[in-house]
């Protein structure tokens, strides 16, 4: 089979599963691609994963095989560290990791600076 990258989109701790946006799979099959934690241990929303994919008996994609990736959310990976001067003075992309309408506010993911304030 092919192999595959895409972003952990949502992650249930508690029932111990998640899935993986990819557009294409999604265009194909209609749903995102299921995955076990125990498949993808250490990973967040965000992280690019590496995998391949089959479907269950009900014809939906889930994770055959994975590899968590050492890239950050950009794809370009989780880059150097970096001082609180060098945070203020770049432009930073990141991934909606959390999104409240109702207070119109939310965090954005960005590995490096999760890396130098321990939060998004």
């Amino acid at each position: 089979g092919k192999e595959h990258k895409g972003r952990v989109k949502e992650l249930n701790l508690s029932r111990g599963y998640g899935f993986i946006l990819h557009a294409e799979i999604h265009e194909l099959c209609g749903h995102d691609v299921f995955f076990l934690k125990s498949q993808l241990p250490d990973c967040q929303v965000g992280d690019v994963v590496s995998f391949f994919v089959e479907l269950d008996s009900a014809h939906r994609p889930r994770v055959k095989d994975t590899t968590q990736l050492d890239v950050g959310l950009d794809g370009n990976g989780a880059g150097p560290e970096m001082s609180l001067e060098e945070c203020l003075d770049e432009v930073h992309e990141g991934i909606i990791a959390d999104y409240d309408p109702q207070r119109g506010r939310g965090f954005v993911r960005n590995r490096r600076i999760h890396n130098l304030f321990g939060k998004d």
